[in-house]
């Protein structure tokens, strides 16, 4: 095509060499670089308009087959599912990632800022236990990205966001004594950034 943009979602989007197709144990690994090259090319190639069309596409096409993924196949897949704005399918994603390895850094910030988006979406009213279980679900996970990586920045991010979301609830005392970890979090993103 004059514009080098592929718009069918069908074709192959990355060769795989000749003498690797046929091996059966090979299949698992074919699946992953034609996944891997479904998600960029609908990122990068396609026009915005088709963009989100091709996300849902991709995001869903491998859904059957979310325990034969690795778990960075799982972040990929959730990348792709956020920026196709289907934050559900994105956290389920996050989650198949942890159930392998629970202390993937990049899956557990990534799976905290995605329940930090769901709990948004919910009532604001002073007590509402289902975005208050999000947010305690979204430390968690935030914890558990500073611990396998203290020196990422998104992982601080994470746990200051989820943090602040999570004393939205609290009574005064509670919010106080929250506020300086959340400012120290703060801190350390900023320093790491």
């Amino acid at each position: 095509e004059p514009d080098g943009r592929r718009h069918h979602l069908g074709e192959r989007h990355r060769a795989v060499p000749a003498q690797r197709l046929g091996h059966p144990d090979r299949a698992l690994e074919r699946e992953r670089v034609d996944l891997a090259g479904l998600i960029r090319t609908v990122t990068v190639q396609m026009e915005p308009a088709a963009k989100t069309k091709g996300l849902r596409v991709a995001a869903g096409a491998l859904a059957s087959k979310l325990s034969a993924q690795k778990p960075a196949d799982h972040v990929a897949l959730g990348i792709a599912a956020e920026e196709a704005h289907d934050v559900r399918t994105a956290l389920q994603h996050y989650q198949a990632a942890l159930d392998q390895d629970s202390s993937n850094y990049e899956a557990n910030w990534r799976g905290a800022m995605t329940l930090l988006t769901l709990g948004e979406q919910l009532s604001d009213k002073a007590k509402n236990p289902e975005r208050d279980s999000l947010y305690a679900q979204a430390e968690r996970y935030a914890r558990r990205s500073v611990a396998s990586n203290p020196a990422g920045a998104d992982g601080h991010f994470a746990l200051a966001a989820s943090l602040g979301r999570e004393s939205i609830s609290k009574g005064g005392k509670d919010r106080i004594k929250s506020a300086a970890e959340i400012r120290r979090e703060a801190l350390r993103t900023l320093a790491l950034n």
